[in-house]
């Protein structure tokens, strides 16, 4: 019975005791399993990338060059991630970029009756394509912040994807006493190319209506790429480049 009467006494203070521990670790900020994102934005232009060839003509070689100016283009992302341990996870993400881009084209051109006496040409092709697509597999860790914010940093690698139209041949119109020649446009094919870099971001999100987040995300994934053509021609061109894009995600 005295036993009895110890328990029962002590068991409120026990419990006492261990209440606010309780509720001192609920009260921490909670991670999320998981979530999906999307958003829009813009990426850093490419840079502008010159070619120069030569063609033979009457006996000599004609020499060309081309000057492309991409833009920077406006840039659509969808992604998604899981939290794994502890706030660390692995996040997905795909985005798209069609900059397009003018070129200037310029020629040197051999007279067909005199050595050494070309005959130069200029102009522009306006509107050349380029697209991009990057796919991203990044190790994340989810910053433990309050519930109604939802940040991270990022790294990993990424796989840029190039298709970009290119010129392969300068037109243009002469006549005969052949002292001159005029520029009259160009004749292009689209040529693909990909490369492995490594990307690194942060994301931060607040929540605004439930369970929705608006916010930011930057993520930096750039590096140089080659195209090979034919007849020995090599393009060299940036991919990817610093990227920013506001959206929404949704954490579960």
């Amino acid at each position: 019975m005295v036993m009895m009467g110890f328990v029962l006494a002590t068991t409120p203070l026990v419990y006492a005791q261990e209440a606010p521990a309780t509720r001192a670790r609920s009260s921490g900020p909670a991670r999320d399993h998981g979530f999906i994102s999307a958003g829009i934005g813009v990426q850093q232009k490419a840079g502008s990338f010159s070619e120069t060839w030569t063609t033979p003509l009457h006996a000599e070689d004609a020499r060309f060059s081309a000057r492309y100016a991409p833009g920077s283009g406006r840039l659509f992302r969808v992604g998604g991630g899981v939290t794994l341990w502890r706030g660390l996870g692995v996040r997905v993400a795909v985005n798209s970029a069609s900059p397009g881009a003018d070129v200037a084209l310029s020629g040197s051109l051999p007279h067909p009756f005199r050595f050494d006496d070309a005959r130069t040409i200029e102009g522009t092709r306006p509107g050349v394509t380029r697209a991009e697509t990057g796919v991203h597999v990044h190790a994340a860790y989810v910053l433990p912040t309050p519930r109604r914010i939802h940040a991270s940093v990022f790294a990993g690698p990424s796989w840029i994807s190039i298709r970009q139209e290119l010129v392969d041949r300068v037109t243009y119109e002469d006549s005969y006493p052949y002292d001159t020649a005029t520029f009259t446009g160009a004749v292009s094919t689209s040529v693909s190319t990909r490369r492995g870099i490594v990307g690194v971001g942060a994301a931060v999100y607040v929540g605004v209506l439930g369970p929705v987040h608006a916010g930011v995300e930057v993520l930096h994934a750039r590096a140089t790429v080659a195209v090979d053509r034919a007849g020995d021609r090599r393009v060299e061109t940036r991919a990817g480049g610093t990227q920013v894009t506001v959206g929404v995600l949704v954490p579960f």
